[in-house]
């Protein structure tokens, strides 16, 4: 069993891994949530608990369910446009999904979890996220693959048959 979600900040890691990233990483979004402008009518999160375990649940995704190998805690994690996608996805989900009296951030992320994970912004995040991993490099993938997302290779393979096609 891995650490709460806010004992890393204690240990003054920079990078983790299992559930212990996954916990880490999760704080840090719902933190990086809850400030964000686009956001700010529904930043009152009254269910802390049932948020942050929503965005835990979304952030398995990230590595295919799989145990999290070593990610590098940094705020460059939500400091980039695939962040802003995904609030994006956020903000499109609580007004959908939220009704009067409901912890919107909280329904809007158990929203994307059931609905959105194949959106092209969600897997772009995901995708993002994953870049900051030491995987069998020693240091983490974001220094060698910027940008590179997972929608990126979707569309560029539509255009291909679109081109094969005519």
């Amino acid at each position: 069993r891995g650490r709460g979600a806010g004992d890393f900040l204690s240990l003054g890691a920079d990078a983790l891994d299992g559930a212990d990233a996954v916990a880490a990483v999760g704080l840090m979004m719902c933190q990086a949530l809850q400030k964000t402008r686009a956001l700010q009518r529904w930043s009152e999160v009254q269910d802390l608990p049932a948020f942050v375990e929503e965005v835990q649940a979304f952030l398995s995704a990230a590595f295919d369910g799989e145990t999290w190998p070593r990610v590098y805690l940094t705020s460059e994690i939500f400091d980039d446009p695939k962040f802003e996608g995904l609030v994006n996805v956020v903000l499109d989900a609580t007004r959908k999904s939220t009704a009067e009296g409901e912890d919107a951030l909280v329904t809007a992320m158990k929203f994307i979890n059931q609905t959105k994970m194949e959106d092209t912004r969600v897997l772009r995040f995901l995708d993002h996220i994953a870049a900051f991993a030491d995987i069998d490099t020693g240091s983490p993938n974001h220094e060698i693959l910027p940008g590179a997302g997972i929608g990126d290779f979707e569309e560029e393979d539509e255009e291909r048959g679109a081109e094969t096609e005519g």
